[in-house]
């Protein structure tokens, strides 16, 4: 989002590589739990970074601890207004044979090659942490070649399949939001 898209995209980057920089190994040993750390992580620092800024430029904030909602207000007489924002996230790692993959937001991230050599079936879930285990699907109808494979896909309301997810999909019950 313009409002604060460029900011957030810069913690990013620079969260990201502080976390590659300092937390190598944990990257190789444990790559999913490391990958699930990192939005974690980032997520938070663009929380902290906006308050920080929001604060230091004279708004009042307030964070909604249970949905992490941040709000502020210039003025006391103004209502209290939700900040619009954020960025998008893919990150791959390759170790040995596999491709890890993290992505997060409206970006979707192609596997390409010159010859039609891949297939949907060649990609195993480890895990998605955006479906519970059992949604998980494995079993791939189609069995045709192509040049390029969908790796990741849009999480956005604008992604009917993604807009579905996240009508149904409820974090967890402590957290509903």
């Amino acid at each position: 989002c313009a409002e604060t898209g460029h900011f957030d995209a810069d913690i990013t980057k620079k969260s990201l590589e502080n976390l590659l920089e300092t937390r190598i190994t944990e990257l190789i040993e444990n790559p999913v739990a490391f990958l699930e750390f990192c939005c974690d992580y980032i997520q938070e620092q663009i929380r902290i970074g906006l308050v920080e800024i929001m604060v230091k430029n004279g708004y009042k904030v307030k964070v909604d601890e249970l949905s992490g909602i941040i709000s502020n207000k210039k003025y006391e007489s103004q209502p209290w207004k939700s900040i619009d924002g954020g960025t998008t996230f893919s990150i791959m790692v390759l170790i040995g044979k596999k491709l890890y993959i993290a992505n997060v937001g409206d970006s979707s991230a192609l596997l390409c090659c010159k010859h039609p050599i891949l297939n949907p079936s060649h990609i195993k879930y480890e895990k998605d942490a955006a479906r519970p285990p059992k949604e998980i699907l494995t079993e791939v109808v189609d069995t045709s070649l192509s040049t390029y494979i969908e790796l990741t896909s849009n999480h956005s309301p604008e992604n009917i399949e993604e807009y579905i997810r996240m009508r149904t999909f409820k974090c967890s019950d402590e957290k509903s939001n």
